[in-house]
């Protein structure tokens, strides 16, 4: 039985950038883990979107990669927000300047 592979790409606050570079020797990696783990999809999720370029590399190395970006968690995360609103409570926002609460 073969699943999907997830491969999730953040980009940290340190760089502010997508490495390319780390993607594509992910990718790479795991193609050839392939072999030993079958995968039928392979699944790259990002907190940034990537560029034009960036996703033409990923595609020269599997032309069938599915790339998850913002554009699809963000609406989801929406959506699923709305569904779990009732196991959370809201916690007060203090505004540090001022010492004032904000509800």
């Amino acid at each position: 039985m073969t699943g999907d592979a997830y491969q999730r790409k953040s980009v940290g606050e340190s760089t502010g950038r997508f490495s390319i570079t780390k993607a594509v020797a992910s990718l790479n990696s795991a193609i050839v883990t392939r072999k030993e783990l079958p995968w039928k999809k392979y699944v790259l999720c990002s907190n940034v979107a990537l560029t034009g370029p960036q996703e033409q590399q990923l595609r020269e190395i599997l032309p069938d990669i599915e790339l998850l970006t913002p554009s699809f968690w963000i609406p989801r995360c929406r959506e699923q927000s709305k569904h779990l609103e009732s196991r959370f409570r809201r916690l007060e926002s203090i505004d540090r300047r001022r010492g004032i609460s904000e509800s």
